[in-house]
C-alpha cells in the first residue's frame, strides 16, 4: 500500500484489518489506537512494519512522535522516528537527531537529544538520551539546567546524570558552570525536580566583616514529613569561631504550630562561646482556651551586637521570655501569664519576674433595662526576684458605666469605678497591706458629618466627619508611700484633667466593577489638649504645668500608595517641640517599587533621619538601600546597600553594611529550585532581608 501526494491518516482499527490478511499471530500487539499521519504511509510485508514518510505525526496515549521518517512494528509495539525527531507528553518534551520508543512500556533511546521537564522548567542535554520509563531518564555526557536558553546563565555538566521527575536530578562528576565558564567541581551532585519541600543543601553565603572577620555560611534543609522541616546551619567566621545551629518549624493537628531555632559559638582566641535560643508557639488548649509561648534566651549581649540585622536588635541588652493562656466564655474572660526578663547589662538579682500573672474579667453587661453596664477586672501577680522587696498583688476592679443620649446629636458617657489592691510581701515590709480609691471618667461626645459628590478618576463621593468630645478624668491625691512599688498599678496618681479632643475625618468612596465599592479614610487628624484643673506633679506632668503639651496627629492617604503621618507635641511653657515624628512613604501598586524617609525627635533625648528605598527601576537588578543619620551628634548610625541581580532561574546579591562598630559585605547565589540562606547566626539576630 502506497499513497503519495496527500496527507494520510490510518487508525489501529482499520490496521487490524488489514493485518488478519498480513499477518495471523501477533507476538505482543498494542491494544489501544495508535494514529498515524504522513505525506506517504505504506505496510512493508517482509518485516511487518508500517513506514511512513514526510510530516510524519503518530500518537498513543497521551503521547506524540514528530519527524521525517518513521517505522512502526504494530506487533512488538516498537516505533522510531529519524529526521528532526520530537517527542511529547504534555509535561516533557524531546528533541533529538533520532528517537527510539516502545509503544508497550514506553521506554525510549534518543541520540543528541534535549529534553524539557515541565516540573522545576528543567532543561537536560546528552549525546546518548534514555528514558527508562515515565519520569525516568539517563542521560550520558549530560548537561542539567532551569535556564532556558541556548547558552544558559548556569547548568551543571556531568559524566552521567540519572533524572526522576518528582525527585532529583543525580549528576556524576559534576561540573558547575556560569555563562560557559566553569568554576566549581564536585563528585556527586543532588539536584531537586519537584515542586514539593525536598531535604538538600541550600546555597551558602560568604562575606567579609571588621568585627566577625570572614564569612562563610553553609546550611542544610531536611524534611521531616508534610507539617515538619528544620534547617542546619554550618558557619566559619574567622574573627568569632565557628557557629552551628537549627532551625525547627511544625503545625500539628488543631492548628498547633511553632517554631524553634538555637544556634552557638565556639569561640576563638578570646572571644566567648555563645549561645542562642528561641521558641514560638500557639495553639488551642480545650475549646475555648489558646496557648501562646514566646521564649528567648542568650549567653550575652555581644550575641545581639554581633548578629542583629536591625537597630532594635543589635542595640538590645535584655530578653523577655513569655507563656500565656487566653479563655473566652460568652462575656467572662481569663489569662494567665508567666513572664522572665533576663537583663544582660546589669545581671538579674533585682530584675523583677511575673511569676505568674493571672487576669479575669467580666465583659460590660447591661443591667436589666436601664441604661447602665457593669464590669469586673481583677489581677493577681506573684513578682519575685533574689534581691529586693518580692511579694503577692490582687486588684480588684468593679466599675458601673452609663451611656446614653441626652440630645439627639449628643452622646454622654461615663464611669465610677474602684481600685482595691492588697499585698503580702516576702521581705522588707509589713507582711500585709491594702489600699482602696475611686476614680472616674465622664464623657461628652458627638458626630458632625456630610458627603459629597466627587468627580474624580477614582473617587464618586467624600464623607467629611467632625468629631468633637470632652473628657473629665478624676482620682483622689491619696498617699500611697506604704505600699510596695513594682509597677505603674501601684502608684495611681492623683488626676483632676479636663482633656478637649477634635477629629476630622474624609472619606472617600471608590466604585468597584462587580465588586462593592470601597473606602479610604484619606484624612484623618486628632488634636488634642489637657487641662490640669489641680497643679500637682505626676508622672506625666512633673513640673505640675497647667496646661499639658497641645498634641496633634494626622494621617494623609491621598491614595493606597502614598502615606504621610505626623506625631507632634507642642509645651505651651516655652513653644517649643517636646516631641515630634514624620514618615513620608510609598508603594508603587505592583509593590516593586517602594521608599520611605522619618524624622524622629525626643526633647534632650534624640533627634535623627531614617530612610529606606527598594526599586525594580534597572530590572532585572533590584536595589535596596537603608540609612540612619543622628542629626545631634552629627554622624552616620548606619547604611546598608543591596544590590540583587535575578534571572529566570537564577540570582546573585551583594549587601554592604556600615555601622557606627562595624563595617562588612555579603555574597549570595540562589539558584532556581534550590533555597539560599537567610543570614548568618541562622535567624535569631532578628531583622533579616527584606
Amino acid at each position: 500500500m502506497r499513497v503519495k501526494g496527500s496527507r494520510f491518516c490510518i487508525s489501529l482499527l482499520a490496521l487490524w484489518a488489514l493485518l488478519v490478511c498480513a499477518s495471523p499471530l501477533w507476538a505482543n500487539p498494542v491494544e489501544v489506537p495508535v494514529n498515524v499521519e504522513a505525506d506517504e504511509l505504506r505496510f512493508d510485508e517482509p518485516s511487518g512494519r508500517y513506514l511512513a514518510h514526510g510530516n510524519v505525526v503518530l500518537t498513543h496515549e497521551g503521547m506524540v512522535l514528530k519527524g521525517d521518517d518513521l517505522w512502526w512494528h504494530p506487533e512488538t509495539g516498537h516505533a522510531q522516528v529519524t529526521g528532526n525527531a520530537h517527542f511529547t507528553t504534555g509535561t516533557e518534551e524531546l528533541r533529538g537527531e533520532s528517537f527510539w520508543i516502545n509503544l508497550n512500556d514506553r521506554t525510549g533511546f534518543a541520540t543528541n537529544g534535549d529534553l524539557w521537564l515541565e516540573e522545576k522548567n528543567a532543561y537536560i542535554r546528552g549525546s546518548s538520551l534514555q528514558r527508562l520509563g515515565d519520569g525516568e531518564y539517563r542521560i550520558l555526557n549530560g548537561r542539567f539546567t532551569t535556564c532556558e536558553a541556548e547558552w544558559p546563565s548556569w547548568e551543571f555538566r556531568g559524566d552521567k546524570v540519572d533524572v526522576t521527575v518528582g525527585g532529583f536530578a543525580r549528576i556524576r562528576h559534576a561540573s558547575f558552570y556560569l555563562k560557559g565558564v566553569p568554576v566549581l567541581y564536585s563528585p556527586y551532585v543532588s539536584y531537586p525536580v519537584k515542586r514539593e519541600r525536598e531535604s538538600g543543601f541550600l546555597m551558602p553565603r560568604f562575606g567579609q566583616s571588621s568585627s566577625k572577620g570572614a564569612q562563610l555560611s553553609l546550611a542544610w534543609y531536611q524534611v521531616i514529613a508534610d507539617n515538619q522541616d528544620a534547617t542546619f546551619y554550618f558557619d566559619g567566621l574567622s574573627k568569632l569561631g565557628l557557629g552551628a545551629g537549627a532551625e525547627y518549624r511544625y503545625i500539628f493537628e488543631d492548628n498547633h504550630k511553632g517554631e524553634a531555632k538555637l544556634y552557638g559559638i565556639l569561640g576563638r582566641g578570646n572571644v566567648d562561646n555563645q549561645l542562642a535560643l528561641t521558641w514560638e508557639h500557639e495553639g488551642p488548649l480545650g475549646d475555648n482556651t489558646r496557648l501562646i509561648a514566646d521564649l528567648e534566651w542568650v549567653s550575652d549581649d555581644e550575641y545581639f551586637s554581633d548578629f542583629g540585622e536591625v537597630a532594635a536588635e543589635y542595640n538590645k541588652s535584655s530578653t523577655t521570655s513569655v507563656i500565656s493562656t487566653s479563655s473566652h466564655w460568652d462575656r467572662i474572660s481569663l489569662g494567665t501569664q508567666l513572664k522572665y526578663i533576663d537583663d544582660l547589662e546589669t545581671g538579674n538579682d533585682d530584675t523583677l519576674q511575673l511569676l505568674p500573672e493571672v487576669r479575669f474579667s467580666l465583659l460590660r453587661s447591661p443591667v436589666r433595662d436601664l441604661p447602665f453596664y457593669t464590669e469586673w477586672e481583677s489581677h493577681y501577680t506573684h513578682f519575685w526576684r533574689d534581691d529586693g522587696i518580692r511579694g503577692h498583688r490582687l486588684i480588684l476592679r468593679p466599675v458601673v458605666a452609663t451611656a446614653f443620649q441626652p440630645l439627639n446629636w449628643l452622646e454622654l458617657d461615663s464611669q465610677v469605678g474602684w481600685w482595691q489592691r492588697f499585698y503580702w510581701t516576702e521581705n522588707g515590709l509589713d507582711d500585709e497591706q491594702s489600699k482602696g480609691l475611686p476614680d472616674a471618667q465622664v464623657r461628652l461626645s458627638t458626630r458632625l458629618s456630610r458627603s459629597y459628590d466627587w468627580d474624580g478618576s477614582r473617587t464618586d463621593r467624600l464623607l467629611h466627619s467632625i468629631e468633637p468630645e470632652i473628657r473629665w478624668d478624676y482620682a483622689p491625691d491619696t498617699s500611697q508611700e506604704n505600699l510596695p512599688s513594682f509597677d505603674f498599678r501601684d502608684r495611681i496618681e492623683a488626676r483632676n484633667r479636663l482633656t478637649f479632643g477634635l477629629i476630622n475625618r474624609v472619606v472617600a468612596r471608590q466604585p468597584r466593577e462587580d465588586n462593592p465599592p470601597a473606602y479610604l479614610e484619606v484624612v484623618t487628624l486628632r488634636m488634642s489638649q489637657s487641662l490640669e484643673l489641680d497643679e500637682e506633679p505626676s508622672l506625666d506632668n512633673p513640673a505640675g504645668d497647667t496646661w499639658l503639651p497641645f498634641r496633634s496627629e494626622l494621617n494623609f492617604r491621598p491614595s493606597i500608595q502614598w502615606a504621610l503621618d505626623l506625631d507632634h507635641r507642642l509645651s505651651w511653657q516655652d513653644l517649643t517641640t517636646e516631641r515630634l515624628g514624620a514618615q513620608i512613604a510609598w508603594n508603587a501598586k505592583n509593590t516593586r517599587h517602594r521608599a520611605a524617609l522619618g524624622y524622629r525627635y525626643r526633647e534632650a533625648d534624640y533627634e535623627y533621619l531614617y530612610g529606606s528605598m527598594a526599586t525594580a527601576v534597572l530590572d532585572p537588578v533590584f536595589l535596596t538601600y537603608k540609612m540612619r543619620y543622628d542629626l545631634q551628634q552629627m554622624n552616620s548610625l548606619e547604611h546598608m546597600v543591596k544590590m540583587e541581580y535575578q534571572h529566570q532561574c537564577w540570582s546573585v546579591f551583594v549587601q554592604l553594611t556600615d555601622r557606627e562598630d562595624e563595617q562588612s559585605y555579603l555574597i549570595g547565589l540562589s539558584l532556581s529550585g534550590v533555597g539560599s540562606l537567610g543570614q548568618f547566626g541562622g535567624s535569631l539576630g532578628g531583622g533579616g532581608d527584606d
